[in-house]
């Protein structure tokens, strides 16, 4: 009986981590559909979204930053779009792409990349 409950165990496990990979598959492929252009009118945590990292463009499109957090060009590598993505900033993401420019108001710019590492 111990070894059924061990078992079990693991298949769970199991189930949820492979469910959890087909999550993010499908969030990262309608990511990458989406076309995102616009001024940043909002940065927040978002509580109702286990404090996710948000920000809101144009004032009607909400954006989770989460995975926004590795990658940059230009060889200033922030590292942390969360650092560096303020209020009155542009955004820039085209359609196919899982890259984000963030750009300034005095033109300076960063490109993001998505990144999802497999295994949390």
């Amino acid at each position: 009986m111990i070894l059924n409950n061990k078992v079990n165990n693991i298949i769970i496990y199991l189930i949820t981590f492979v469910l959890l990979l087909s999550c993010n598959s499908y969030y990262t492929e309608k990511l990458k559909q989406r076309n995102i252009k616009g001024i940043v009118t909002d940065k927040y945590i978002d509580k109702f979204s286990h404090e996710a990292k948000t920000i809101t463009i144009n004032g009607n499109q909400s954006l989770d930053l989460l995975e926004w957090t590795k990658g940059s060009s230009n060889n200033l590598d922030t590292g942390n779009i969360w650092d560096y993505i303020e209020v009155g900033d542009s955004v820039y993401k085209a359609e196919g792409s899982l890259k984000m420019k963030v750009i300034k108001p005095s033109g300076k710019y960063q490109i993001f990349d998505y990144y999802y590492e497999d295994g949390w």
